[in-house]
């Protein structure tokens, strides 16, 4: 089981650790299996594995106010529970710079959402001081603003938030699809009923 521990006492215990460290960072709100196999494989990079997690200000501050979903503590005291993760370090800004500059890690860990000419801002402190950029392919269909969708979806209230963008996503598409023809149904029985309701008074 890992250690979450502040920036100063992740830099004291790494001044007498021997291997190869390897870091990554995010948010890692709602822990899903895309996660933990990227993790895993962050892992065997290495001897030792860091995760950097932005605390609740820098989440809201990169993903909007509606995040993060779990505290920043219990996000944390979860990724040190799993058996790849060695130490947690919580930290406030948007980026890691000032994480990495200060334990400067030998192995620096990204998912695959990046690459392709597109790098992490935290690459070029690592460049800077000769470490390695390694960036680890995601699973695909597994990330938290999926399942967030997902919870939406199924307490019937995400088809009036998509925007026309969503439209070239598949699942959205049906999504708001079944959302609407439970919208006509309901505004055709209505009337049905009512009707049905006067004849019966008629009748009487």
């Amino acid at each position: 089981m890992g250690e979450v521990v502040s920036l100063d006492r992740m830099a004291a215990i790494l001044s007498r650790t021997e291997g190869q460290v390897v870091f990554t960072n995010g948010v890692f709100d709602l822990l899903h299996v895309g996660h933990v196999n990227y993790l895993q494989q962050a892992r065997d990079l290495g001897d030792v594995l860091i995760v950097g997690l932005n605390s609740d200000a820098s989440t809201r501050a990169i993903k909007g106010s509606g995040r993060p979903i779990v505290t920043q503590h219990e996000r944390a005291r979860v990724l040190a529970a799993l058996a790849c993760v060695d130490y947690v370090v919580i930290f406030d800004g948007t980026t890691a710079n000032g994480v990495v500059e200060a334990l400067r890690p030998d192995i620096y860990v990204k998912g695959g959402d990046w690459g392709d000419g597109h790098a992490p801002p935290e690459a070029k402190v690592v460049e800077g001081y000769g470490g390695q950029v390694r960036i680890l392919p995601y699973m695909a269909h597994h990330s938290t603003t999926r399942l967030i969708e997902a919870s939406r979806a199924r307490r019937g209230d995400a088809w009036y938030r998509l925007s026309w963008r969503d439209f070239v996503d598949r699942d959205k598409r049906r999504d708001l699809i079944e959302a609407l023809l439970v919208v006509v149904l309901s505004l055709l029985y209505i009337p049905w009923g009512l009707m049905k309701f006067s004849l019966r008074k008629e009748k009487v």
